[in-house]
């Protein structure tokens, strides 16, 4: 199985690849080999560099399973800094109009069709689920990251999400038109709140992905 380990920064991923013995700098759209059956590369943060960096890659490169791995901010207190979950379904939540301070989605607004292939009534839902048995979460991906309580207010309202991220419904939309399984996996770095930098907890969410990942690659079969 040939793969493909997904992350918008080197930050992200930094303890993993030096672990793993990865020599090359990190930068955005330099695929770098891991091993023979894997490869990193950096998207860039947000959902345009994400799709047309990995877009390109596999328009000339075949894999059999796209790993995207990041953290997230969680709108569930259960989902506390350091937790780890897999991705079921993802959306792009604020892909949309602003109608007098209502947000409606282009699938609401009628602008799209909810059921076009890949989605399903506006949702990107991944039938790889239950790959990694961490805890299945519900995903939005956005351009903005909430910070305030109205924009976290309508984004709860609007979608019940559990976590939020700027690139995970991007990934899920690009590997499914390629028809390649993806796996998205977050670690939690803060709850969604309004904007309070002290409280997030990066490095506790970064050792646990990383550790996560390099015992997650270290069990799959070469072959």
């Amino acid at each position: 199985m040939y793969q493909l380990i997904l992350v918008s920064t080197p930050l992200e991923i930094r303890a993993f690849s030096d672990r793993a013995g990865v020599v090359a700098n990190l930068s955005i759209n330099k695929p770098v080999p891991v091993r023979d059956d894997l490869t990193l590369m950096i998207s860039g943060v947000g959902c345009p560099l994400t799709i047309f960096h990995l877009t390109r890659l596999l328009t000339n490169n075949s894999f059999d399973r796209i790993i995207q791995v990041g953290v997230a901010g969680s709108y569930k207190p259960d989902l506390e800094p350091g937790t780890l979950v897999e991705v079921g379904r993802d959306c792009f939540a604020d892909l949309g109009i602003d109608d007098r301070g209502r947000f409606s989605s282009v699938f609401d607004s009628g602008l799209s069709d909810p059921d076009h292939d890949p989605f399903s009534q506006g949702l990107l839902i991944n039938p790889q689920q239950n790959v990694t048995g961490l805890q299945m979460v519900r995903a939005i991906t956005v351009n903005t990251a909430a910070g305030s309580s109205e924009l976290i207010g309508q984004r709860i309202s609007g979608f019940n999400p559990d976590i939020e991220s700027m690139e995970g419904a991007a990934v899920f939309f690009v590997g499914f038109q390629f028809n390649i399984p993806v796996l998205q996996v977050r670690s939690i770095s803060n709850f969604v709140e309004p904007r309070n930098r002290d409280s997030w907890e990066m490095d506790l969410a970064i050792d646990n992905l990383n550790n996560w990942l390099f015992n997650f690659v270290n069990r799959l079969d070469p072959d």
